[in-house]
């Protein structure tokens, strides 16, 4: 019996967290690596009376780190705390995959290789000898389908093994770099090793490989570690100095080039005495698709049909699971005003807790939908498509493709698509995609837009997201386009696209990838929303006005004496109206009017832009709370109620100016702290936020103006 710490890693698309996935299920968790912003995910599994938990850290091509993620994932390799590296394969392009291995293999770490994607491999006709290439290469490998688990368990037995010394495939395999570069490591590997360096575990064959390839980070961790003033110092760096003058000298390029060659020598050499492929005599499908899917003219409305499909899908489908969770929340609501006696506790819960909370919950299922459709695409392999057809357009902003993956992250959330831009390799792309990211609907804005095109445009409602999301896209190209040409000029840095094959996803991954994004939903809504629905609530209905309130109840009990009980309501509203203008949410709403009164919005549209820059959700939430004013005393507000209280307040044209400031403005709070935490500049950080304002009253504003000068008001 034994407890043990396995690290998954592999290049990006190699089906890593698939295996992941397959291993843990459900039993995972998110973390993030030593103070940065990183995820690094675990999972907990037995394996008879062994204990395992899973490390999914970043994917990388190899462990010459250039961004946070692939240093995250050096780390981690390096640091020892996991007992095996299980180094997962694209076992169809295993020259490309199996570099990182040997990097890993150098290191002296106990390691295993997964070659994933095996059915694909079986389909393409090749044949490889496991047993002859883990002998090569001294390491247990073994055949894995992520997507649907096969080989998963093998593999995890493979590892513990590994772990427990009782592999006899596992021994050390160096690759032979030939005379002069085995001379310098060699010369290198024994000053590092008798120098005050902490190897934590690692050969000195490898840092002294590490120091010849000038990995900065080696290089720094060198010289901070070894005192610049100790004679290991001088020794090494003279040496380093010395061995890589006289290896440029003798072959004409840098250490580090040579390297790089000999490295893929050994795997090319390994591969063709282990793998056996048949003649190319056929195209394999995923061409034949991307014949379709990324020609250049049928390449864009194809994109734009299946986005389209999707916020069709998303409104229509999310209709009717929508009206069923509407129905509860609003017999909820009547029976809890009809049972408890009136008071503060009846009026928190009601017109609070189940107006705020309720309201947002009811668009869980098109948040559900929206989330499925977008882990289909990226487990089909079209995610990655999709950056390459919008390369082009990416560099007429001064950008390129991979910028575009951020962008599309946005469409589900506006904090992994700001994190995800430092896989950029320039600090300018960085920052331009990170100013620009938030400009992407997010799908916190989604249940704004159904509530108000469900009141204002309820026959076209999935046409008009789509429109909002095509917006979104356009303003974020054009803010993009402004920006490189007057705060960030420079030249482009170019980049290749890697296009996995296509796949066909299994249900089973479809649906955790879809609970992965479905969940942060679910804790803003008994967290950030449940906790401003009950402040909002407070202060809408505080301070109490004595005077008034009795004045009303005069009034309403001589109506009611009268059966004159339409007045009665008449008067209920009026005095709701009034204690709401008058309480504290009402003045600060009342104070900033004059700001938003030019774009149409009224004091309760302007208190719901002020609170929905915690989390966009608290939009809906806030206008459910303000909206009760319109109610018979204890009975909730249902969703439908809400769309028919907007129609009556706003018109059509007011409506969808809300909805471009909403498109437009600062994203919440929570995006806005890891903007901040990713540029590492309060100055970007506070332009971000006033330049998004500022585009999205401007907007606004001429949407609003102009409608009116064209007669839409």
């Amino acid at each position: 019996m034994g407890s043990f710490r396995f690290a998954l890693t592999g290049n990006p698309n190699s089906g890593k967290t698939s295996i992941f996935n397959a291993a843990t299920g459900a039993n995972q968790k998110v973390g993030n690596w030593g103070g940065v912003t990183v995820d690094v995910k675990e999972g907990n599994i037995r394996r008879g009376n062994d204990r395992v938990t899973l490390i999914d850290i970043p994917g990388t091509y190899s462990l010459s780190a250039y961004t946070m993620e692939e240093l995250v994932a050096r780390e981690v390799i390096i640091k020892g705390d996991a007992d095996v590296i299980i180094n997962v394969l694209d076992s169809t392009n295993l020259e490309r995959n199996l570099y990182l291995g040997v990097q890993v293999m150098e290191m002296g770490r106990p390691m295993v290789l997964a070659f994933n994607m095996s059915d694909e491999l079986k389909r393409s006709g090749t044949v490889i000898d496991t047993e002859a290439l883990s002998r090569l290469f001294g390491i247990p490998i073994r055949f894995t389908v992520g997507r649907n688990g096969e080989g998963v368990r093998e593999l995890l037995d493979e590892a513990i093994r590994v772990a427990k010394g009782e592999h006899p495939a596992t021994r050390q395999v160096s690759v032979n770099y030939g005379k002069e570069i085995e001379a310098a490591i060699e010369s290198l590997a024994e000053l590092v090793e008798k120098s005050s360096f902490n190897l934590r575990g690692i050969s000195p064959r490898w840092y002294a490989l590490k120091l010849l390839e000038r990995d900065d980070e080696i290089l720094r961790k060198v010289r901070e570690r070894v005192p610049a003033d100790s004679p290991d110092d001088n020794v090494i760096f003279k040496e380093l100095e010395s061995r890589s003058k006289e290896i440029e000298q003798l072959y004409g390029e840098d250490a580090a080039t040579i390297i790089s060659e000999r490295r893929y020598g050994f795997i090319i050499g390994a591969l063709n005495e282990t793998v056996n492929k048949p003649k190319a005599n056929r195209i394999n499908i995923s061409e034949k698709i991307d014949d379709v899917l990324t020609n250049r003219f049928l390449a864009y409305p194809i994109f734009a049909f299946f986005m389209w499909i999707l916020f069709q899908t998303t409104f229509g489908l999310g209709a009717y699971p929508m009206a069923w969770i509407e129905s509860g929340i609003t017999a909820l609501g009547n029976w809890i005003g009809t049972t408890m006696p009136p008071g503060a506790i009846r009026d928190l819960l009601t017109d609070g807790v189940i107006a705020g909370v309720g309201g947002v919950l009811v668009f869980l299922p098109n948040i559900l939908i929206l989330f499925l459709g977008i882990s289909i695409l990226e487990d089909t392999g079209y995610m990655a498509r999709i950056a390459f057809i919008m390369d082009k357009v990416m560099h007429r902003i001064g950008l390129h493709g991979k910028s575009f993956i951020p962008l599309v992250m946005g469409v589900g959330c506006s904090v992994p698509a700001i994190m995800a831009a430092r896989t950029l390799e320039s600090k300018k792309d960085r920052i331009l995609t990170i100013l620009i990211a938030p400009l992407i609907t997010c799908s916190a804005r989604l249940p704004v837009y159904i509530l108000f095109t469900g009141a204002f445009f309820p026959n076209i409602a999935g046409n008009v997201i789509f429109i909002l999301y095509f917006l979104s896209f356009l303003f974020a190209f054009g803010m993009g386009w402004l920006f490189r040409k007057t705060l960030f000029r420079g030249e482009e840095y170019p980049f290749v696209m890697e296009l996995p094959p296509y796949r066909i996803p299994t249900f089973r991954s479809a649906l955790i990838h879809m609970w992965e994004k479905a969940k942060h939903y679910l804790q803003k809504m008994g967290g950030v929303v449940l906790i401003f629905s009950i402040i909002i609530w407070f202060l809408g209905n505080y301070p109490k006005q004595p005077e008034m309130e009795k004045q009303y109840d005069t009034m309403i009990a001589e109506q009611r004496e009268q059966g004159h009980q339409e007045e009665v309501q008449a008067l209920q509203r009026e005095l709701k109206r009034k204690q709401v203008m008058q309480s504290y949410i009402g003045k600060a709403g009342t104070f900033i009017e004059p700001v938003l009164a030019p774009l149409g919005f009224d004091w309760r549209m302007d208190v719901s832009l002020m609170t929905g820059f915690v989390a966009k959700e608290v939009v809906v939430s806030t206008l459910g709370v303000l909206f009760t004013a319109g109610n018979e005393e204890g009975k909730e507000e249902s969703g439908t109620e809400l769309r028919d209280a907007l129609r009556d307040a706003y018109s059509p044209l007011v409506g969808f100016a809300f909805l471009i400031f909403v498109m437009l403005y600062t994203p919440c709070i929570v995006a806005f702290v890891t903007l901040v935490k990713e540029v590492g500049s309060w100055k970007w950080s506070i332009f971000s936020l006033g330049y998004q304002l500022t585009l999205a009253w401007i907007a606004a504003f001429i949407v609003y103006r102009g409608g009116i000068i064209l007669g839409l008001g």
